[in-house]
């Protein structure tokens, strides 16, 4: 009997390995199969990285650090991780608060790649990417229109991020900004994991063979904002303007199963641009090499590369003049094709298995296979590049799925069409003179939280707001200027609010607004205005105000209507730690505050 049971689970035990055989001999042949397993990126062309138009830098743009609150590497941690992986810059991106805004963003060199500091600033619209602003105490936004405008007055650059994300697309015009990216690789594995179980089977079969073969699942799709851009770039477009594209590794460390990790995610996906100065020319001017970088970036002198498929040092894309002025443009600029004849020229510095396709206004006009295309220009249009490899795993930038390199445009317009993309910030608009002032009636006070102070004094029929916002950056932190009516008030005759506010340095104050429905129940409306010294005025009508929902809710769907304004609970001026930077102590003159009249 015992013999028996012993030969018997002798069996079983056979059995077991035997079956774990076939499993894993299968899933060696398959990975093989399939070129995951051993698969590395390649490096097509010359490594030095000097090109006919300049020298080409590989970067990372889009990276967080433990400063996000959802990352989990320190600055010098994503610096080792950008060394590794071979690359001569990095922008850090981190989640953007007040209390974070003028911490030290100084560019410097760590270990040879160059530390370029940014922000990711969360608004109504979707993500936004600022890169080059200047220092400030105070959050951008929280409109995409507002947002913009802001990083543009701190004279900086503004990127759409993520824009196909299932969780935060950008939900915003792409008109206004600076860049879009067009490659996310996080979004890209939203996508990835949200989609069908055979997607998910064949990642978990994948991951254990070749972590970069994985990525590169997840970027296979093609996000739909290519599209999107090639329209708004396209000659034919109704009001055609430049829009730069990068690419964005979006990296956080270490997320499923511990993948992908910063040097995972930094060499992934990559931007390449086109500087006249090389990385060594530039190794002890950090401030000179992190404005070339922004500037290029934001001008698109540059190309979206997945670098899981890849890496191509000698990659360039230039127009050639056949005019007397011999010009050369790179991506990102524009010639006039009045009187000037042009000769377009992609080239990856040395053969390969890759097909080079060029497009007009976002169709393909022309293509060659192997390392060089060339193509003379007959009509004016938008021109880029995209490269495909022929070899490879799923997603190494095959045939039918996201191309291996994106390059930008090179704009060969009409002059008229040129200059009709140029460009001026606007100077603000000043509010519309109130039909009534609030500041000449009773119920104002200052109110504050326990931890904050706010006091207020009459000044010349205004009012003196002075407050201190403490370090904590709690939820429930404030410090406000209020007024609320002893009896019932009605504002659904008027069409927004007007503020007058002085100031020595520029901050953002938002508008709280209290309306209390049929049943007492009160609800909070919203409007960030900004503050700029010496004096500035803001005109806010009541569609502008956003409807707030509870502590964990921000944002919620409704609209202000006449209704609500039937009955007015209060209004205030407030500042939070979210809005301003924590540790403020300032003084704002409220000249005046009032409502707007429908006439």
């Amino acid at each position: 009997m015992g013999a028996a049971r012993s030969g018997a689970g002798r069996r079983r035990i056979i059995l077991y390995f035997s079956v774990l055989a076939v499993v894993t001999a299968s899933w060696i042949a398959w990975t093989m199969a399939v070129g995951v397993l051993g698969y590395a990126p390649p490096q097509r062309g010359a490594a030095n990285g000097e090109t006919p138009i300049g020298w080409l830098w590989r970067g990372a743009v889009h990276v967080h650090t433990v400063m996000s609150g959802d990352a989990s590497g320190t600055v010098g941690e994503v610096a080792a991780a950008a060394k590794q992986a071979g690359l001569d810059f990095v922008v850090i991106t981190d989640h953007s608060r007040a209390g974070r805004a003028e911490e030290p963003r100084r560019p410097r060199s760590i270990d040879g790649v160059l530390v370029i500091f940014g922000e990711e600033v969360s608004l109504d619209d979707g993500h936004l990417v600022a890169i080059g602003t200047a220092n400030h105490r105070y959050t951008i936004g929280p409109s995409a229109r507002q947002a913009i405008d802001d990083v543009r007055r701190l004279d900086g650059y503004s990127f759409a991020a993520h824009p196909d994300a299932l969780a935060t697309p950008w939900r915003g015009r792409l008109g206004a900004l600076d860049g879009v990216e067009v490659v996310n690789l996080a979004s890209a594995f939203e996508h990835l994991f949200d989609g069908s179980f055979a997607q998910i089977f064949r990642a978990a079969l994948t991951y254990p063979a070749n972590a970069a073969a994985t990525l590169l699942l997840g970027l296979d799709r093609v996000p739909e904002t290519i599209a999107k851009w090639d329209a708004r770039t396209a000659l034919g477009a109704e009001a055609p303007r430049p829009l730069s594209a990068i690419a964005a590794a979006d990296a956080h460390g270490p997320q499923f199963l511990g993948m992908p990790t910063y040097e995972q995610a930094l060499a992934a996906v990559t931007v390449s641009i086109w500087l006249a100065d090389s990385p060594a020319d530039l190794a002890d001017r950090d401030r000179d090499a992190a404005t070339k970088i922004v500037d290029a970036l934001a001008a698109g002198r540059s190309a979206a590369v997945i670098g899981a498929a890849g890496t191509a040092p000698g990659f360039s894309f230039h127009a050639e003049s056949a005019g007397e002025a011999n010009a050369v443009l790179a991506p990102g600029e524009m010639g006039e094709t009045d009187d000037s004849s042009w000769r377009l020229v992609a080239t990856l510095g040395a053969p390969g298995n890759y097909r080079v396709e060029l497009l007009r206004d976002g169709v393909p006009v022309a293509e060659q296979m192997g390392d060089t295309l060339t193509f003379t220009v007959v009509e004016p249009g938008t021109y880029r590049v995209q490269v495909f490899r022929t070899d490879g795993p799923a997603g190494a930038g095959l045939e039918g799925s996201r191309p291996w390199i994106v390059s930008n445009p090179i704009y060969l317009w009409p002059a008229e069409a040129i200059r009709r993309t140029r460009r001026f910030l606007a100077p603000p608009v000043p509010g519309p003179l109130p039909a009534v002032s609030l500041l000449s009636m009773s119920g104002w006070s200052a109110e504050a939280d326990a931890l904050s102070a706010s006091a207020m004094a009459p000044l010349d029929g205004g009012l003196r707001w002075e407050f201190t916002v403490p370090r904590q950056e709690q939820a429930d932190i404030h410090s406000a200027l209020t007024w609320r009516p002893q009896e019932v008030t009605d504002w659904s005759d008027y069409r927004g609010l007007s503020t007058s506010l002085a100031t020595e340095r520029e901050w953002r104050i938002a508008i709280h607004l209290w309306t209390r429905d049929g049943s007492g129940t009160i609800t909070t409306w919203e409007q960030v205005v900004p503050a700029r010294p010496p004096e500035s005025t803001s005109g806010v009508l009541w569609s502008a105000f956003r409807r707030l929902g509870a502590a964990d809710q921000g944002v919620v769907p409704g609209s202000l209507t006449p209704e609500d304004l039937s009955d007015m609970a209060g209004v205030a001026l407030l500042v939070t730690p979210f809005l301003m930077r924590p540790g403020t102590d300032t003084t704002i003159d409220v000249r005046e505050f009032g409502l707007i009249g429908n006439d």
